[in-house]
Formats: C-alpha cells, sequence, structure tokens
C-alpha cells in the first residue's frame, strides 16, 4: 500500500521520512493492512476511516485548494444562468420520454425472455429478431457480498465495522436552486439556440423537436417542478 503524502513532501526526502514515521507512530494499523487478505482489506480500511477521516478530510482540503480557481470577473451570470435553466428543462424533458421507452423495453425485454425460455418459436413476417444468449463473465464482489463474506468468517473482527455502518450522523448539504419564476419562461428561439448549440443539431430539426414535443411537455408541466434543487460537493 502506497503512503498518502501532503503535497510538496517528496517521496525519499527528509520530511517524507519524518512524514511516513509519525503516520506509524500514530496510525500503526495503516502499515499493518497489508499483510491482511485481500478481501478483508478493503472492510477493514472502511472501518478505520470513519475513526480517522479528520486526517483524510484534511488531506482532501489540501488537494482542492490545489485545483484551478475560477475568474469570476469573466462569467457571465445572466447567461449562464439562463443557459443552465434552459438545459435544465430541455433535458429533464427529454429524459422523461427516455426512460419511458426504456421502461417499456425493459418490460418486454423480460417478456421476450419468457417467451424464448419456454420454447415458443420466433414470429414470422417481421424484421425483429432475438434469441437468449448464455456467457461466463469475470465479475467483481460487490460491497454487500464482501461484507457478507467478511461477518460469515471473520464475525468478532466485523462486529465493529458492522456497528459503526449503523451509526448515523448529521451533515450540511448546500445546494443551487434555480428556474423559472412564476408563469414567466425564457423565449423559444433561446431555448431551439440552446438545442443547437449544446447538441450540434440544425436549427430546422431543433424547431421541430422544440415545437413538436418539447414545448407541449412544458405547457403541461405544473409550476411547482419549474424550480431544480442541485447539490453542491
Amino acid at each position: 500500500m502506497k503512503l498518502m503524502h501532503q503535497p510538496g513532501i517528496e517521496p525519499g526526502s527528509q520530511a517524507f521520512s519524518f512524514s511516513k514515521r509519525r503516520w506509524c507512530e500514530e496510525e500503526p494499523w495503516f502499515f499493518s493492512v497489508g499483510s491482511l487478505n485481500s478481501a478483508v482489506k478493503p472492510l477493514v480500511l472502511v472501518y478505520f476511516y470513519h475513526n480517522n477521516a479528520y486526517k483524510f478530510e484534511h488531506i482532501k482540503k489540501i488537494m482542492a485548494k490545489n485545483k484551478k480557481s475560477v475568474d469570476m470577473d469573466t462569467l457571465d451570470f445572466r447567461q449562464i444562468l439562463e443557459e443552465a435553466v434552459a438545459c435544465s428543462r430541455l433535458g429533464r424533458t427529454i429524459a422523461s420520454y427516455g426512460a419511458t421507452l426504456t421502461g417499456r423495453e425493459k418490460q418486454n425485454a423480460n417478456h421476450i425472455y419468457l417467451l424464448l425460455k419456454s420454447g415458443r418459436p420466433l414470429p414470422e413476417r417481421t424484421s425483429a429478431t432475438a434469441s437468449i444468449s448464455t456467457e461466463k463473465k469475470s465479475k467483481k464482489f460487490g460491497y454487500k457480498e464482501a461484507l457478507d463474506w467478511f461477518k460469515e468468517n471473520y464475525p468478532k473482527e466485523a462486529e465493529p465495522l458492522v456497528a459503526k455502518l449503523k451509526e448515523k450522523y448529521d451533515d450540511s448539504e448546500k445546494a443551487v436552486i434555480y428556474g423559472i419564476q412564476g408563469r414567466r419562461d425564457l423565449p423559444d428561439n433561446y431555448y431551439i439556440n440552446v438545442l443547437v448549440d449544446i447538441l450540434q443539431i440544425p436549427e430546422h430539426e431543433s424547431g421541430v423537436i422544440f415545437y413538436g414535443t418539447i414545448k407541449p411537455q412544458f405547457e403541461r408541466m405544473k409550476e411547482e417542478e419549474g424550480l431544480v434543487r442541485l447539490v453542491m460537493k
């Protein structure tokens, strides 16, 4: 396992050696987990992460400071806000149609599987076809499967982890809320231009999509659905 070090402390340097010694003294578990079974190690790390979260959060804050900052003076607030609102309304409307179609597809796919499995022949005089395929694939164990295995094989060692996972804690959540004011709306040509700019769709096709599909759905939307709440991470 690689030692996590703060930016500016290079591996091999005197400062790095001191940092490594300090971690060994304060967190001996961090260097002993390497001897554990590979299936147990991730679960043990999860447990100790919760008990040492403040150190990991400190490292994350240092890394966040190194991210490129946004030049606020170059941002056009109105352009960004209106485009975000337009993209939200257009995207969610289009996605709602896609979700409905995909839901019906999954339902029909399950029925197709049952029909084929029962021995029903494919229908004639159709360009559509279907078949059942069986393939062997290598899959990784998910978190739940790994946790169940850990509890079964190491019941005593798993108790602190299981107890920690049952705990709850309060946390603050920041969000930005944006959308249409009351019954007002952006101009139709603005939505069409967003489709052209973002999706690279020709203007005449964007107009057909907007007036034929999207705008009628806008008119069916309730007023309270005009605002979107997006959690900031």
